[in-house]
């Protein structure tokens, strides 16, 4: 309803300036639901955006805000594009998700904190993911762009990289961070997956930034310029 609000808004407001313009939507990975074949491992084929098959409320919504979208482009003449965020990286995400939904902030805040942490599921899980910058870099695209030229752009970075190469990112900025892995580990899941970013990259000149070490300094940098304390829940 909500998204259905502010669609109405904005076709108000296109109508009385005569005006057309670019609306995104802020949709996610989980959209694409449970990946099989050669989506899942090794092979990790990447996911188009033609994928949708939600398991989750959260991803049957977010499916419902995108066929909205596309409801009020073809109705209204609005350019309405849906980004799909891969997994996103920055300081909050403990407070607002907890700890076992944020794994990549409970290993670096850990760290900053000199707190020991043992991570005990999807270690080897290749994952894409990307720090809160590029994901504002890839809203900023869509937006500047001349015109979406389809529903739905993946926002991610193509690639991915596992638990285990995010702590040994973090130990190259914290020498003395104390990150345990248990040796058997809970399965990643079905949701640990790369998306294709052709569509983003072509029509809307965005490519996301996949160095580990990079999103490691981001995260720091954005922690000391916020004066934010490490959150130590467990995860």
């Amino acid at each position: 309803m909500a998204t259905q609000n502010k669609l109405f808004a904005i076709t108000v407001s296109c109508s009385e300036l005569d005006g057309k313009m670019n609306v995104w939507l802020a949709s996610t990975k989980a959209v694409v639901g449970p990946v099989t074949g050669d989506h899942r491992p090794p092979t990790l084929a990447p996911v188009a955006e033609t994928e949708a098959n939600p398991n989750t409320m959260y991803g049957i919504t977010k499916l419902a805000s995108e066929q909205l979208g596309r409801w009020y482009a073809a109705t209204h003449g609005m350019e309405v594009a849906s980004l799909r965020f891969a997994a996103t990286i920055g300081p909050g995400k403990i407070a607002r998700h907890g700890g076992s939904y944020s794994r990549y902030s409970v290993i670096l805040e850990h760290a900053m904190a000199g707190r020991p942490v043992l991570i005990d599921a999807g270690a080897d899980a290749v994952c894409d993911a990307l720090y809160n910058d590029e994901a504002a870099r890839g809203v900023l695209a869509a937006l500047q762009a001349p015109a979406l030229k389809h529903a739905v752009y993946n926002i991610a970075t193509g690639t991915g990289f596992t638990l285990r190469d995010y702590a040994a990112a973090v130990k190259r900025r914290f020498a003395q961070a104390d990150i345990r892995f248990a040796p058997v580990q809970k399965p990643g899941g079905a949701m640990n997956f790369i998306l294709d970013p052709a569509r983003a990259r072509d029509d809307l000149g965005f490519v996301a930034d996949a160095d580990v070490d990079r999103i490691v300094s981001a995260y720091v940098a954005t922690m000391e310029l916020l004066g934010l304390e490490p959150d130590t829940a467990a995860p």
